[in-house]
C-alpha cells in the first residue's frame, strides 16, 4: 500500500455507487416529515440556556438518500437535534444512485450559510473528497458509515472541519442476527441468504458476521443466495422467484431490513406462513412486521438511524462553537439493541414512535457545549479500534482486491494513533459508559437475547487485544 493512499481501499477498486433503498409507503410518509428533495423550510431555532444568542444565528444541514428510509430517519433526528440546541435546521435529498448530485450540494453548503453538515453518503468512494469540499468552505461536517479503512477524519488536510465518522457495528449486527435465527430452526435447515451491494463495505462486513455465525452451526444449509442491492422491491423479487425454485428453504436472511421486508411482503403475497425472516437495522418498517407477530418477521439488531442523526448534529454543533473532542472519538461505534420478540418491537415504537415522529432523544444532554462535564448519550458507544476493524485477519480480507498494509499507513495522525492506545481509549469508552442512560432497556428486557450488539464478535487470533498495535506493525 503506498504512503498517504486512501484511494487505495476496497472502495476505490470496487464499483460502488448506492445503497438503493426503493421507496414503500414508509418512505412517502417520513417524507412528509421533513424536507424533500431541494431545500427544506428549516426550524427555527428554538434552544434556550448557555449562550443561546450566539448559536441562533448558525444552520445545519443533513442530507439524506432519496427512497432510504433509514437515511431519511438521520435527516429527522439530526434537524430535531439541532433544533433543540438552539439553531437552524435544514434538509437536503439526492439520487442514492448519483454522486455528483451529492458532491454538488456539499459544493454550495458555503454558499448556502451552512455551518454545520451531516450525511449518510450512497457513495463511500467519494468520501474523502465530499468532506475536503466541506472542510475548504470551513464547514464543520459529519458523516456515517462510510467504513474506509484507514480514512482518518483528523487528517491535516481537513483543516479541523471533519468532526467524524459514525459506524454501527456491522459484523456483530449479522453475526447475532444469524445466530438467533439459527437457534429458532434448532440448528439445522436450509435458508437463503439475500445480500446487498457487491463490492459495498457493509455488505461485506454483515456476510462476514454472518458467516461466522454459520460456521457454529454445521446443520445450516445455504441453499441460495442472491445480491439485491439494499433494494426492497428487488428483494420481493427475488424471494418469489428463489422461494419456489427452493421450497425447503425454512428461512429468510435479509442483509439488512429493507431486504427483510421486501421478503416479508413477497411471502405475505404468496400466502406462506411457514418462512421465517430477519433483518438488520431496526427500520421502523421491519420493527412493525416483527410487532405484527404472523409468523414471518422474526428479528433484527436495530441500529436507530434518528439516534445517530442526533449523535451527528450534536457533534458538528459542538464543534461549531469551539468544543474539542479527542482525536480518538473521530471514529466511534454505536451499538444495536437487539429485537427478538412482537412485545420488544411494540416497545420500540411506544419509546420512539413510528415512522414521521420526532425522536424523543434529549439532544441538550448529549452536548458538550451546554454540559461540558455532565453530558450523557442514550445508548452504547465505543470509540472505534482501528486495529480491530483494518488489521490483517479481521474482516477486510474477505474483500477483492485488498491486501491489508503491512504497517500503519503514513497517513494517519500521530495524534490519532496516540490516542488510540488502550489506556486513553479505554479511558474515553469508560466515560461513554457512565454516560450511558440506557433508553432502550425497556426494549432490550422484553427481548429474548438482552447484550448491547458492540463489539462482541469473537475474532481470529490474528487480531491483536482491543487497541494494539499489531507487534509487526510496532
Amino acid at each position: 500500500m503506498a504512503p498517504n493512499q486512501i484511494p487505495s481501499s476496497p472502495l476505490a477498486m470496487h464499483p460502488i455507487s448506492r445503497r438503493g433503498f426503493m421507496a414503500s409507503s414508509s418512505v412517502a410518509a417520513l417524507s412528509l416529515a421533513m424536507a424533500s428533495c431541494g431545500l427544506g423550510d428549516g426550524t427555527e431555532p428554538t434552544g434556550d440556556g448557555k449562550d443561546a444568542a450566539a448559536v441562533a444565528g448558525r444552520n445545519g444541514m443533513a442530507q439524506y438518500v432519496l427512497n432510504n428510509t433509514c437515511l431519511q430517519s438521520m435527516s429527522v433526528g439530526a434537524m430535531a437535534a439541532w433544533k433543540a440546541l438552539g439553531q437552524g435546521a435544514k434538509s437536503q435529498g439526492f439520487d442514492g444512485s448519483n454522486s455528483q448530485q451529492c458532491l454538488q450540494q456539499a459544493s454550495l453548503a458555503g454558499a448556502s450559510g451552512l455551518d454545520e453538515f451531516v450525511s449518510g453518503l450512497a457513495d463511500d468512494a467519494i468520501w474523502d473528497r465530499f468532506m475536503t469540499t466541506l472542510a475548504d468552505q470551513g464547514v464543520y461536517a459529519h458523516s456515517m458509515s462510510s467504513m474506509i479503512p484507514w480514512a482518518i477524519p483528523v487528517e491535516p488536510k481537513y483543516k479541523g472541519f471533519n468532526v467524524g465518522q459514525l459506524f454501527g457495528p456491522f459484523c456483530d449486527e449479522s453475526y447475532h442476527t444469524a445466530r438467533a435465527l439459527f437457534e429458532k430452526l434448532g440448528g439445522e435447515g436450509d435458508i437463503i441468504q439475500l445480500k446487498g451491494t457487491p463490492g459495498f463495505a457493509g455488505e461485506t462486513m454483515r456476510t462476514y458476521g454472518f458467516n461466522a455465525a454459520l460456521a457454529e452451526y454445521p446443520g445450516i444449509n445455504v441453499i441460495a443466495e442472491a445480491f439485491t442491492n439494499w433494494d426492497r422491491v428487488t428483494a420481493a423479487t427475488v424471494t418469489e422467484q428463489l422461494i419456489q425454485a427452493h421450497p425447503s428453504a425454512r428461512a429468510i436472511f435479509g442483509n439488512n431490513d429493507s431486504i427483510g421486508a421486501g421478503a416479508v411482503t413477497a411471502l405475505r403475497s404468496l400466502h406462506m406462513k411457514n418462512v421465517l425472516v430477519t433483518g438488520v437495522d431496526g427500520d421502523p418498517e421491519f420493527v412493525q412486521m416483527i410487532a405484527d407477530d404472523d409468523g414471518l418477521a422474526f428479528c433484527t439488531s436495530a441500529a436507530r438511524c434518528d439516534l445517530n442523526g442526533m449523535y451527528m448534529a450534536v457533534r458538528t454543533f459542538d464543534r461549531a462553537n469551539g468544543v474539542e473532542y479527542d482525536p480518538a472519538e473521530s471514529l466511534i461505534v454505536v451499538g444495536d439493541v437487539f429485537i427478538d420478540t412482537p412485545d420488544a418491537a411494540r416497545k420500540m415504537q411506544e419509546l420512539v414512535g413510528t415512522v414521521g415522529d420526532e425522536p424523543p432523544y434529549d439532544a441538550k444532554a448529549a452536548s458538550r457545549f451546554y454540559h461540558p462535564d455532565d453530558w450523557q448519550v442514550p445508548w452504547e458507544i465505543v470509540v472505534l479500534d482501528p486495529f480491530r476493524e483494518w488489521a490483517p485477519g479481521g474482516w477486510t480480507q474477505a474483500l477483492d482486491n485488498y491486501e491489508a498494509p503491512s504497517q500503519i499507513p503514513d497517513n494517519v495522525p500521530a495524534e490519532y494513533l496516540e490516542s488510540i492506545k488502550p489506556e486513553n481509549a479505554e479511558r474515553l469508552n469508560k466515560r461513554y459508559a457512565e454516560a450511558n442512560t440506557h433508553f432502550f432497556k425497556p426494549v432490550q428486557e422484553l427481548s429474548n437475547y438482552q447484550e448491547p450488539i458492540l463489539y462482541t464478535l469473537p475474532l481470529p487470533p490474528t487480531v491483536p487485544a482491543p487497541y494494539t498495535t499489531p507487534p509487526e506493525w510496532a
